[in-house]
This record gives structure tokens, sequence and C-alpha cells, in this order.
């Protein structure tokens, strides 16, 4: 239990973190999945706190409903095909620095805004061996 803690922790700081490279009228990628929540979060908070984005791109259904419910401004690639930022979780990062996502099912939409984009951010989390 106190590793899940540890992790959620980790993911939080990290999400918590990234936004604060977000600026006012950017056009930014949201990712998909837990770290990625996270963020998705924080950015929710920082909108509250009166950052004004031009519009986030979400990777997932998931992803948009929560920016959505959170107050975030939703756009999409056709409307913004430059992302200023992509925030999103690594899976893993290897001794090269390669990082590796998962998740599949979200790759086509991924692929998509990850390639359009003048900066991107990966975070991941320590795991257990």
């Amino acid at each position: 239990m106190e590793h899940n803690d540890q992790q959620d922790t980790w993911k939080r700081l990290a999400g918590e973190a990234a936004v604060t490279l977000i600026e006012d009228a950017m056009v930014v990628g949201l990712g998909t999945g837990t770290t990625a929540t996270q963020v998705i979060y924080a950015l929710g908070r920082r909108i509250q706190e009166g950052l004004r984005i031009t519009g986030a791109v979400a990777t997932s259904h998931a992803s948009e409903d929560l920016a959505r419910n959170l107050g975030i401004p939703l756009t999409d690639l056709d409307t913004y095909p430059v992302l200023d930022l992509d925030i999103d979780g690594a899976d893993e990062i290897d001794d090269q620095l390669s990082l590796i996502k998962g998740g599949a099912v979200h790759f086509c939409v991924r692929r998509s805004s990850h390639h359009l984009h003048d900066a991107s951010l990966l975070s991941e989390t320590p795991q257990s061996e």
C-alpha cells in the first residue's frame, strides 16, 4: 500500500510541475493515463486561478471528459494543427532515454498529437523491480 501512495504522490508532483510550463494563450496536448490525469487536475486548478490557454487537445475520451468537467477549454488538431506543448506520462525510460508509452487503444490519436508540437514533456515515476 505504501508503494502505491508514494507512486500517487510522485505522479501528482510530476503533474503539478509539468503545468508550470504552460503559459497564457498556449495550445496544449493532454495525454492519457494516471500521470496525465494528474496533469489535467493541476491544469484545471491553474485555470481556476486565472491561467487563460487557447485550448487543449486530449488524446482520449477519458482525458477529454475530465478536462471538460474541470473547465479546461478544449480544441482539436483541425483548428490548431501545431501544439505549443504536449504533456503525457511515460511507462518506461530505458538507458538511452528512449521513452515507452503503452495504451495501444489511444495510439492513433496520440500519434497525431505528439508529432504536431513545438515541445513535449513526458514523465515517468519510479517502478518497483
